[in-house]
């Protein structure tokens, strides 16, 4: 199957899934996450505000007085997102798709997050990862000096050979789903 079909194909299922199996996951993914020391450890976190199909990621207001919180924005007319720090929720709006994004705080540098938790449609044990097909966040990672973490309900995350890979697309260090915790 190519990427798009697999997508079209995935996205469908995730729009039907019960917010309670999406937020059981989220609650167990979240958990495992904050306790990777390379988190505890970590200055500057670059997140995405998620979006209700996906691993809830309002969590990490909960970090906001002792990490750097830093969210993309879409810069349409460039094709890239840029960073920026962030202090508050009310920073963030609806933007592209929806999404709330950044519309205030200070831009940062791609280097800048020393922890990366990256969003994506679907993703494999071995870090590839399948995004919504626009490419914005591989061209971001190919940049970012962090550690890259991918964070998706255990039902996509596959075995090898499932995700098509392509020559630009940069996978993450690793996965995390309800079933634990892979590295690349």
């Amino acid at each position: 199957m190519d990427k798009n079909a697999l997508r079209r194909k995935i996205l469908q299922d995730k729009k039907n899934l019960p917010q309670g199996i999406i937020r059981q996951a989220s609650d167990i993914i979240q958990k495992a996450l904050t306790f990777l020391p390379e988190f505890r450890e970590a200055n500057n976190i670059l997140t995405y505000s998620s979006l209700p199909w996906e691993v809830d990621t309002e969590f990490v207001w909960e970090y906001k007085n002792t990490k750097n919180l830093i969210f993309p924005k879409v810069d349409v007319e460039k094709k890239v997102l840029r960073l920026f720090q962030v202090h508050s929720k009310e920073d963030l709006m609806p933007g592209v798709k929806g999404i709330l994004e950044p519309v205030g705080g200070v831009e940062v540098d791609p280097e800048v997050p020393d922890f990366i938790i990256v969003p994506g449609v679907a993703f494999d044990r071995r870090g590839n990862r399948l995004g919504h097909g626009a490419g914005y966040y591989d061209k971001l990672l190919k940049h970012s000096l962090g550690l890259k973490v991918g964070v998706v309900l255990e039902r996509y995350c596959f075995n090898e050979n499932i995700i098509p890979v392509e020559a630009h697309d940069v996978p993450v260090d690793a996965v995390i789903t309800e079933a634990g915790v892979f590295w690349r």
